[in-house]
């Protein structure tokens, strides 16, 4: 199990070297994303990342840099199995809590890519199991990162497990508090959009049980403005078991 960051950057104005949120996780030959920032296709492409095969994307919330890369990701799927002469023979799902959005990027490729329109399957995120191919088992929890106090919610963290692993991708949370009962995981990617890492870290420092590693993600200014020194001080609270994500880190499980 192999997984890569395609984007790390918070919803700011472009940064130099970072795109917006986009995880990639590569299991047993089939490929998975973790919210689609902007540019997610490209640079997984770059990377070496086969995103012809795609089985399915996950959106955390619709806020544009969680989702804005799925009409070129769209694209580059399409133009990459008609440049091999090979179609898709198989749906690609996509999860999301406002389909609407997946509505859109097929409007915007009903001229560049409508084969590919055809094989997408949209699922609205509710709280629960989402996904569950046997190999991989996705888990939905509504948060309040939108302000919403009742359903329909339209931001969700995951719970992944594959492999006998664990793998806690928080999207957007308004607190992480919001994630307790989930914190017994290989790995916990935490976003610092919202958030003061080294807070995270002394929270999670805390806790009887807590995550294996924990990878920052999703970075807002704080870490943008000086990630070496973010790392130094969440390292003085959890040791080697925290990282600060850059756009193309790959970590193996």
């Amino acid at each position: 199990m192999k997984l890569t960051v395609l984007g790390s950057c918070s919803g700011t104005e472009a940064m130099p070297g970072r795109r917006h949120a986009s995880i990639a996780l590569e299991l047993d030959g089939r490929l998975y994303l973790l919210d689609a920032g902007d540019s997610c296709g490209y640079t997984a492409h770059l990377l070496g990342i086969d995103v012809t095969k795609l089985e399915a994307v996950f959106i955390s919330h619709p806020h544009i840099d969680h989702i804005g890369g799925l009409p070129y990701l769209f694209f580059l799927i399409q133009k990459l199995l008609g440049r091999r002469g090979e179609s898709l023979e198989r749906p690609i799902d996509v999860f999301v809590s406002a389909p609407e959005a997946v509505a859109g990027a097929r409007l915007m490729l009903q001229y560049s890519a409508k084969p590919l329109m055809d094989s997408l399957v949209t699922h609205s995120v509710r709280d629960g199991v989402v996904y569950d191919s046997g190999a991989l088992r996705v888990t939905a929890r509504h948060n309040g990162h939108m302000g919403e106090t009742r359903p329909p919610y339209h931001s969700f963290s995951f719970l992944l497990e594959a492999e006998r692993r664990k793998i806690l991708y928080s999207g957007d949370v308004k607190d992480i508090s919001e994630l307790e009962g989930w914190f017994d995981c290989d790995l916990l990617m935490m976003e610092t959009g919202h958030h003061d890492p080294v807070a995270i870290a002394g929270y999670l420092r805390e806790l009887a049980v807590r995550p294996e590693r924990v990878l920052f993600v999703h970075h807002g200014r704080k870490v943008l403005a000086d990630p070496e020194g973010c790392l130094k001080q969440v390292r003085a609270i959890l040791g080697g078991a925290a990282d600060i994500a850059w756009d193309g880190m790959a970590i193996e499980l």
